[in-house]
């Protein structure tokens, strides 16, 4: 299989205006630097921890698409896709994934995978299209040898398996699968917890907030309570807001309905102050005067909750 990281190298090198001769220096020779550019030499892990340093750009994080002639242009849509997807930012999200439109020509299996998981869930999103759970099912076949869901768990699973499933749990959710869905989040969070990686943080958050919200819903509050302080103290070990405002949410709620008035108060407060760094635009308003009305919010302030 042919290896394009001198290509992406090459790439970085020029979008940096640095010549050869100013990357090789104290590192290679130029014509070893030429061999590695043209892709008929690979660089070595000091050349290319050498060359990271100079570039200001982690070349490993290309490593997973040197097979593909167009790499880096494709890590780079997705890492810009990224960027509009986790702010919630989906019309942008699509403009920029759509820039990746020959789907056929990606020979490798789990850049495949991920790109077309990003353009369907999406999609999703925008309400564009009806995308069936066995889509993503298929997309989870691409990489594992599996028959059915259940099959899935039998495996490690990359950060993008993490998200199809989450997909497939949404998708559930909208459809009122309470069952289903808190089996499936019970593995996921189960499989986070024991496979644990940093780049699987933001489903294991989802899916402890989506779980929780199962059990509120079943007025199982204890439960409630017990996953959606297991997501904060997570939060808070790791200096992490993704899911926190959401955590505290629903977790307020649950303190509330257990008797705990102060700490759901507390909590619910902190709830409003941490979505106001996230684009909730006209809904704000209403979320603020539903919970101040129905949770007595008016008689804390923030101070109260330092």
């Amino acid at each position: 299989m042919k290896n394009y990281l001198g290509t992406f190298i090459k790439s970085v090198r020029i979008s940096k205006s640095i010549t050869q001769r100013d990357l090789a220096d104290n590192i290679c020779t130029i014509r070893q630097l030429s061999r590695i550019e043209s892709n008929t030499s690979s660089p070595s892990a000091f050349i290319l921890q050498n060359f990271s340093t100079k570039l200001g750009t982690d070349l490993l994080k290309y490593l997973p698409y040197s097979s593909e002639a167009n790499g880096y242009f494709i890590k780079n849509v997705i890492d810009d896709t990224y960027l509009f997807y986790n702010k919630h930012q989906y019309d942008n999200a699509l403009i920029e994934i759509n820039k990746i439109d020959s789907f056929h020509e990606i020979s490798d299996k789990c850049i495949l995978q991920e790109v077309l998981w990003l353009k369907a869930s999406i999609r999703i999103h925008l309400d564009l299209s009806e995308i069936d759970i066995s889509y993503f099912i298929d997309l989870l076949k691409l990489t594992k040898k599996i028959d059915t869901l259940n099959d899935i768990f039998k495996y490690s699973l990359t950060k993008v398996e993490f998200e199809i499933i989450s997909s497939i749990i949404f998708l559930l959710l909208n459809k009122n699968d309470l069952t289903q869905s808190e089996w499936l989040l019970t593995r996921l969070i189960e499989l986070s917890e024991v496979l644990f990686e940093d780049s699987n943080k933001s489903s294991y958050l989802r899916a402890l907030h989506n779980l929780a919200k199962i059990k509120y819903i079943n007025h199982d509050y204890k439960s409630t309570v017990d996953l959606a302080e297991k997501g904060i103290s997570y939060c808070i070990k790791y200096n992490s807001l993704d899911q926190l405002d959401r955590l505290y949410n629903i977790c307020g709620r649950a303190y509330y309905n257990l008797g705990d008035l102060i700490k759901g108060q507390q909590y619910l407060l902190l709830y409003i102050f941490l979505s106001q760094h996230r684009a909730l635009g006209d809904q704000l308003t209403e979320i603020y005067n539903t919970l101040i009305k129905k949770y007595k919010l008016e008689t804390f302030s923030f101070h109260k909750t330092e």
